[in-house]
């Protein structure tokens, strides 16, 4: 069968834009790198840099108006979620200057809890196990909103029915997505990989229980993670488990 020149031609779109904006990224996060001044404040500013750059192309999105996407809406909170140290260690940040103790002391307990299980087990299985993101409230919502990962982010539908019949059986195609956020999105986050992995810090995408988890349980995870320390080095990856 012929190749579809239509969908050549969107695949090379795609292929550009993912690598204008992946050099739009690091030039941003360059500059941020260049301006922290206190190691344990480079995290953050990092992940915020990312995050302002994707965010910005979503609110630009064509079918910006056609997002499924809302408060309460978890239909994609369910499946494995890719995040780097940066912005594990930002997660952290805000947990512990938001919670009150013993909340985080359980919050703690849920995410090591979660890793022991998860450990081998592969995505598809994950996604059957309806495993919710730790970070679901009562309601549905996203208790780290503001901060939530970039691999989040990049999750934009335009196919309400289509989230709720995945949800109920995973092996259902998925629901679409605004290709733009997606394409985008995953731009940005493949800047702040290379662009700490450049400068000798882990750049690793690990799942979010372990990696949020050990942010939490390692008080100064940032100012290590800054100076080219492994804080990471054994959590759970999901590249393995491919």
């Amino acid at each position: 069968m012929p190749d579809d020149p239509g969908l050549d031609r969107a695949r090379r779109d795609a292929q550009a834009l993912h690598v204008r904006v992946q050099q739009e990224a690091a030039l941003a996060l360059a500059a941020e790198c260049t301006a922290e001044r206190d190691p344990a404040r480079l995290a953050p500013r990092l992940a915020q840099a990312a995050a302002t750059v994707a965010d910005a192309y979503t609110a630009a999105s064509p079918v910006r108006a056609q997002h499924a996407c809302k408060k309460g809406c978890s239909f994609c909170c369910y499946q494995p979620v890719r995040l780097t140290p940066a912005e594990a260690i930002t997660i952290a940040a805000v947990l512990r200057a938001n919670l009150p103790a013993e909340w985080l002391a359980r919050l703690q307990t849920v995410l090591e809890q979660r890793t022991r299980g998860l450990a081998g087990l592969g995505v598809a299985d994950y996604r059957k196990a309806r495993i919710p993101c730790p970070f679901l409230d009562g309601t549905g919502a996203c208790g780290i909103h503001p901060v939530r990962p970039l691999a989040c982010r990049g999750v934009a539908s335009v196919d309400l029915p289509g989230c709720q019949t995945h949800y109920v059986d995973p092996e259902k195609p998925q629901p679409r997505l605004d290709q733009l956020v997606f394409v985008t999105t995953n731009a940005v986050q493949e800047a702040l990989r290379s662009t700490c992995r450049e400068r000798g810090r882990d750049a690793t995408v690990y799942e979010l229980h372990a990696a949020v988890g050990r942010a939490l349980a390692t008080a100064d995870a940032a100012a290590r993670w800054a100076a080219g320390e492994d804080v990471f080095a054994d959590c759970l990856t999901l590249d393995a488990q491919q």
